[in-house]
């Protein structure tokens, strides 16, 4: 699959790189925020973003300016969906990662994307989608977005807490862990 590696914002862009590593942690491409929009293909797995400072103080530099200064990247699919959109990557850190897939589906298959982002406690946070009682796809927080093929249907989404204090460990809604799905067309 075709992929768009795009960076915007932020300070000091000079000291931002990226990195695209498979699920063999092997390095398949790499780049700077000075490189500009990066296309790259990308067969059908599991890879993770590697999102590097060389001054060690972040994409923000070290919150110079508040977050929203911060760079950001976005990996944009052959469609022009993202599948990672406006990643703020390491903050006063050196380097960061956030995993992703790509998958391409079968005829008579719709690609969803499942985004589970924020929150505290994300180790204990998953969800699991089934049809008819019947469980098709889970996954955890830890694994950030993923793709996923489903068939025509009408699908169950569960959302779990394995501690059982909620996805905000009861620090209310502002805190909370979401979790979205969204089809090919955005």
């Amino acid at each position: 699959s075709k992929v768009t590696i795009s960076f915007s914002n932020g300070p000091a862009t000079y000291d931002n790189s990226w990195e695209i590593i498979n699920n063999n942690n092997v390095k398949v491409k790499e780049g700077t925020q000075d490189n500009g929009p990066t296309e790259i293909c990308l067969a059908d797995g599991t890879y993770s973003l590697k999102g590097k400072d060389s001054a060690a103080d972040g994409w923000n530099d070290n919150n110079n300016g508040g977050p929203s200064s911060s760079s950001t990247i976005t990996l944009t699919d052959k469609d022009g969906v993202d599948i990672v959109s406006a990643w703020v990557g390491p903050q006063g850190t050196s380097e960061d990662t956030f995993s992703f897939s790509l998958k391409t589906c079968n005829a008579g298959e719709s690609k969803v994307t499942v985004s589970f982002f924020n929150g505290p406690s994300i180790s204990e946070n998953s969800w699991e989608i089934s049809i008819y009682n019947v469980k098709v796809k889970e996954g955890t927080q830890n694994n950030g977005q993923i793709e996923i093929c489903l068939a025509d249907g009408t699908y169950s989404l569960k959302g779990k807490d394995s501690n059982g204090n909620g996805w905000n460990d009861y620090g209310g809604p502002s805190s909370s862990s979401t979790i979205t799905l969204t089809d090919k067309d955005g």
